[in-house]
């Protein structure tokens, strides 16, 4: 089935709906606070996006400049003054449109743009279960990274 949505950048009017995303698709732990999300959002605007379908949002992916091998990713938001490197924060698709290509596509656009950008490697953490879908756009897990008390996987695509 072909799910027709548009990709556009976030904006901080965004973060309610994506709180609601996800609140829908997250167990409780897995859940962050909205101050965070708002946090990231408003530093790191160009680089962050939610799709639309009918003008509710379905989807969101938070990234953001970052330095490599930190140790406080959970943390969110902070500045660096000049890296080639982004942080994808988080990619969340509302669970009624999951395996539906809504999340690849999003995670395409955002890539293009990350590599439009200048930046020439994107990380992250994959918790719980999404190793292999990480794996499956490109990803090398690169050693484990507990995220938040839950497992995890330090991850890097070059671009």
């Amino acid at each position: 089935m072909m799910v027709d949505f548009s990709v556009r950048q976030s904006t901080l009017d965004d973060v309610s709906g994506m709180m609601v995303v996800q609140e829908a698709a997250y167990p409780a732990t897995f859940q962050e606070p909205e101050d965070m999300f708002a946090d990231i959002v408003e530093n790191a605007l160009d680089t962050c996006f939610v799709v639309e379908k009918e003008r509710e949002l379905i989807a969101y992916l938070l990234a953001h400049p970052s330095e490599e091998g930190r140790d406080d990713y959970q943390g969110g938001f902070h500045y660096v003054a000049k890296t080639d490197v982004m942080f994808l924060h988080d990619l969340c698709v509302t669970p009624q449109i999951q395996s539906k290509g809504v999340g690849k596509a999003l995670f395409a656009h955002f890539e293009r743009h990350t590599k439009c950008a200048g930046f020439s490697k994107i990380i992250g953490i994959a918790v719980g279960e999404a190793v292999p879908y990480w794996q499956k756009l490109g990803f090398n897990m690169v050693r484990s990274y507990p995220y938040n008390g839950m497992p995890g996987q330090y991850m890097e695509k070059d671009l």
